[in-house]
Formats: C-alpha cells, structure tokens, sequence
C-alpha cells in the first residue's frame, strides 16, 4: 500500500507539472489539482492491486478493461455526466476516470462557457424527453430556477405535449462574479437563441391524431445566470440582463 500511494504522489505531481507548468492546460492550485491526480491514480492502483489478490491475473484483467472500456466511456470529461443516458452517468462517477475529472474540475478552474454549455443542452434535452428526473439535477431544490421549471413541466404534463427537437444556442457567456469557499456562487451573462421546434404529444397512444404545434424560432436575448456550487454547478435564479424576469 506504501507503494501504491508513492507512485500516487509522485505520478500526481509531476503529470500536473507537465499539464499545468508546461502546456498550460490547467488553473488553479497545482497542489489541489496534483493532489486529485494522485488521490485517482493510488485509487486506480490500489483496485487493480486488490482484484489481483483476490482473482489473481484474470481479476486485474478484468479490473483494467473495467477502467478502460467503461470507466472512461462513462467519465464525461469532455460533457457532462447528466448528458449520459439514465444511470449511465451516475455509474460513470463511480469510478475513478469520472470521479476524478469531476474533482479536477472544481479544483482547476471555473470554466463559464462550458456550465452554461452543459446546463443549456442538459435542459434541452430533458424537455425533450418528456422527463423531470435529469431536470430537476440542474437546479438548486427549492430555488426561483427550480420552481420555475417546475411550472413549465406541469403546464406540458398538462397538456400532454412535450417539446421536439428543442435546441437553444448559446451565442455568448460573460462571467460577471464568483466566490468560492465551501458554498461557491457565480453569476455569469449568456446570450441565448432558441431555434424553432415542435409540441408533440407526449404520450403517442393516447393522442396519436393531434397534429404537432410549431413554434416559432425566438430572437437572442441575454440571461444573467446565478450558478451554486461546488461542482455539478447548478441554476439558481435567472433574470434578463440589467433587471427583469428571466
């Protein structure tokens, strides 16, 4: 186990002082983002090392492709782990390629774009499949956001319809203010379009003659965005830019 941890540490520390000393890709602390790295490679090693014990060859084996097949499939480093299919993601954070991405990423930097990006298409996405479950992980719980979705998914409930092909493109994102701490806050602007899409019912069976509802495309507008941490960053509150309701 001394082992283990020794090429933990010593891993960690010098793949950050290449990533973040020479080629610039992180931010942040180097000795939080080199201590995420070695926690996940001791973790990694250490898994491997107890499967070997336990079923010898075959059972590293099985410990390695585990990591490689699944684990990095079902890590979302490059999206994020709500975009995955239901379960998928929470899998992927099980295991030690998406745990540790999600903590390098609350350690290394607060990228605007890529929040906005990911709780946008999220949104989209669960709107789309008629669902509440991936929603309602967006949101603060009992925020003016969560409320907010809540209304519109009993309006759509009650009308039986669900939105199709619903796609809402992020032009711009301005990071106005961000606090850290144990209770980490941003606010950040974003110009948003919505691209024109269709109601259609949201059960097939039970209303399979009611024509599709076409909605028009709407014209950017800017939302101010207020995201709670720590990671997964969630929506808190949304207003239009220089005051109003979002």
């Amino acid at each position: 186990m001394a082992g283990v941890l020794a090429v933990g540490v010593v891993g960690g520390m010098a793949m950050v002082a290449i990533l973040q000393g020479w080629f610039g890709a992180l931010e942040g602390s180097y000795w939080a983002n080199a201590g995420v790295v070695a926690l996940a490679i001791a973790a990694t090693a250490a898994a491997l090392l107890g499967l070997e014990c336990v079923a010898g060859l075959p059972g590293m084996v099985l410990g390695g492709a585990t990591v490689l097949l699944l684990g990095n499939p079902l890590s979302a480093l490059t999206s994020a782990p709500e975009l995955l299919p239901t379960g998928w993601g929470a899998l992927g954070q099980l295991l030690p390629p998406g745990a540790a991405g999600t903590a390098l990423r609350s350690t290394a930097y607060f990228d605007a774009p890529a929040v906005v990006h990911r709780l946008v298409g999220a949104r989209d996405t669960a709107l789309s499949r008629g669902g509440t479950g991936t929603l309602e992980g967006l949101t603060v719980p009992g925020s003016p956001a969560a409320e907010e979705d809540d209304r519109l998914t009993e309006r759509l409930r009650t009308a039986g319809l669900r939105p199709e092909g619903l796609v809402t493109t992020v032009e711009d994102v301005a990071l106005v203010s961000a606090d850290g701490g144990p209770a980490p806050r941003a606010v950040v602007e974003a110009v948003l379009r919505q691209e024109a899409y269709r109601l259609v019912p949201l059960d097939a069976d039970r209303l399979s003659g009611a024509e599709p509802q076409p909605v028009a495309a709407q014209e950017a507008r800017c939302l101010r965005m207020v995201l709670a941490g720590p990671r997964p960053w969630r929506l808190s509150e949304t207003s239009a830019c220089g005051g109003g309701s979002g």
